[in-house]
């Protein structure tokens, strides 16, 4: 249930809505602040590629090892301020900072939500120092509720697509990338609708499989790809 799509959703919703603490003449750190933002939330789910071989023996320990270094606050925390040293300008120190916040939005927007934990503070929790934040420690998720979750990842890939080919129409911009939008979003659309059929067909460890599989080898990259392509809309959202 990594639901990344919904993560990009709620970046350019905040990107879009949200009133940025530096100066208004600075169009260019607003809108690298922007776009990193947007990047930021997204991005933490990419430790399900590594992770992919791992979920085919042993699902369980996959599962454990996600949201641990790609969420935590001390990792982003070091992250961000290795790439502030090493920025040489300062579109790229904003760029960071937005990819730090959007990465923070990212985990806290995780406890919250889809019944498991975040390791908040990882690695600490190897030297006995607890931090992991888990709201639902003790509930069991019922298997058609993880599969109907789980097919919703791919409902809001689709979402996110259409929301880039809308603001793409609206400001005019990277409309050369349009038609794939539209091809990604009947993509994702039309997944939706045969993982919803197996939701309620496969057990919990087949649908899984095959919902991670196409999530990591499809779904994210094409995501992540969209997001880059769409570099000038995104940006386009604070101008």
């Amino acid at each position: 249930m990594a639901q990344s799509g919904f993560h990009g959703l709620i970046g350019l919703g905040l990107a879009k809505s949200g009133h940025w603490k530096m100066h208004r003449s600075d169009t260019e750190s607003r809108q690298s602040f922007a776009f990193g933002f947007v990047v930021g939330n997204v991005i933490p789910d990419a430790d399900l590629l590594p992770l992919a071989i791992t979920y085919l023996f042993d699902p369980a320990l996959a599962m454990r090892m996600h949201r641990t270094a790609t969420h935590s606050l001390v990792v982003i925390g070091l992250f961000t301020l290795i790439s502030l040293a090493l920025a040489r300008t300062r579109r790229a120190r904003y760029l960071f900072l937005g990819s730090a916040l959007g990465a923070v939005c990212h985990s806290l927007v995780d406890i919250a939500v889809w019944f498991s934990g975040v390791d908040l503070l990882w690695p600490l929790s190897h030297f006995g120092i607890p931090s992991e934040i888990n709201l639902w420690k003790g509930i069991t998720v019922p298997r058609l509720v993880g599969n109907l979750l789980g097919a919703a990842d791919f409902l809001a890939f689709g979402l996110f697509s259409l929301y880039l080919f809308n603001l793409s129409k609206t400001f005019e911009t990277d409309t050369d990338f349009l038609p794939r939008l539209r091809i990604f979003t009947a993509f994702h659309f039309i997944t939706f609708s045969i993982y919803l059929v197996l939701a309620f067909i496969l057990s919990k460890t087949l649908f899984e499989m095959a919902q991670y599989a196409l999530f990591v080898l499809v779904s994210f990259p094409i995501t992540v790809y969209a997001i880059f392509r769409s570099r000038k809309t995104i940006q386009h959202l604070v101008t």
